[in-house]
């Protein structure tokens, strides 16, 4: 099911799923734990680089938030409680702007792949996604931060034999290849588990 981390903590949360992908800034941890109101375990499925996708060869030069602004540039973003539309707001906050103030900010994408497609497509000149899809359109990207992209799940859907064949997929050689390929992912933590009561 497409959702933010927002929506999928809150699927979560309701039984409506047996796993939430979620990344946040920050640690997930205290988002986990709020949402759930209890126990739950998170596996690492990578970490990714998140930042500024933009049009081919970035012609304007845009290397950060400010720059937008200068150049009234056009950007796409992503809908409410979606990690990336919060990084997006933190940067404008770190670089004094309003977020309001950049021209797009109303344009909305729901995923990563909407919004390369959206920037690949001339829609827009700029907006906030991960590296690895960035990269698969062939857009240029100045990376703001990495974050841990993780699983969150409840004690006894971790313990099901389903489940756990799935989490080792995480260790075969075939898809860390895959993910190495693709770049934009640090996988040396995929498949660490950790608990939120232990935590």
């Amino acid at each position: 099911v497409h959702a933010n981390s927002v929506q999928a903590l809150g699927m979560l949360a309701r039984n409506e799923v047996h796993a939430a992908g979620i990344h946040f800034s920050g640690d997930n941890l205290p988002h986990v734990q709020k949402a759930l109101n209890g126990d739950a375990t998170l596996v690492t499925l990578g970490i990714w680089e998140e930042g500024l996708a933009l049009a081919p060869g970035n012609p304007k030069g845009i290397t950060g938030i400010g720059d937008l602004i200068q150049h009234g540039t056009m950007i796409v973003n992503r809908e409410s409680g979606a990690a990336c539309r919060a990084l997006l707001e933190e940067e404008c906050t770190k670089a004094g702007v309003a977020p309001s103030s950049l021209a797009g900010y109303e344009h909305i994408a729901h995923g990563h792949v909407e919004v390369a497609q959206a920037i690949a497509q001339g829609r827009a000149y700029a907006g906030v996604t991960v590296s690895a899809v960035a990269r698969a359109y062939g857009l240029a990207f100045v990376p703001l931060r990495s974050v841990r992209y993780e699983l969150a799940l409840r004690p006894a859907i971790f313990a099901l034999p389903r489940l756990q064949q799935l989490l080792e997929t995480l260790q075969h050689r075939w898809i860390r290849t895959q993910l190495k390929e693709i770049g934009g992912y640090d996988i040396t933590a995929s498949g660490e588990t950790r608990d939120t009561i232990a935590a």
